[in-house]
């Protein structure tokens, strides 16, 4: 099932490459090859990807805050004077509030690991031995 993206994310991502630079300068500031990979999230197909969103709010100086880039995604803001746009630098919040209280979960006692049969246990850096060394080879004709 595809994920509903908003109107606002859709003017968010596109501010967001107007302010770096374009398909691919983003393209670019993220490590991809292509600029064809940020495409599905201006055309509206995928959302950004909230690991990524932190990287755009810095490339376009903050001027297009995570909260529109991802709404999906609990961000929490710790202060940093360095990030641009003063509200402090983003980061997702993967603690669930609305998950139930941990319940002691006991683990399991395992033996110590045994090491492997001799049958397997093969030092891989001796030369392999052609089982065909008799044979003539059909691809040098010999």
């Amino acid at each position: 099932m595809a994920q509903e993206i908003t109107e606002d994310q859709k003017e968010a991502i596109a501010l967001a490459v107007q302010e770096i630079g374009g398909h691919a300068a983003v393209a670019t500031l993220l490590g991809y090859a292509d600029r064809r990979n940020v495409w599905p999230w201006t055309s509206g197909q995928r959302p950004v990807p909230p690991e990524i969103a932190p990287t755009l709010e810095r490339g376009c100086n903050g001027k297009v805050p995570v909260e529109r880039l991802c709404p999906q995604a609990r961000w929490v803001r710790i202060e940093d004077k360095d990030w641009p746009g003063h509200r402090g630098r983003p980061l997702l919040d993967t603690a669930r509030i609305d998950a139930p209280a941990a319940t002691k979960v006991e683990t399991p006692v395992t033996a110590a690991p045994q090491a492997a049969p001799a049958s397997r246990a093969r030092d891989h850096r001796e030369p392999r031995q052609d089982r065909h060394a008799d044979k003539p080879s059909h691809r040098t004709g010999r």
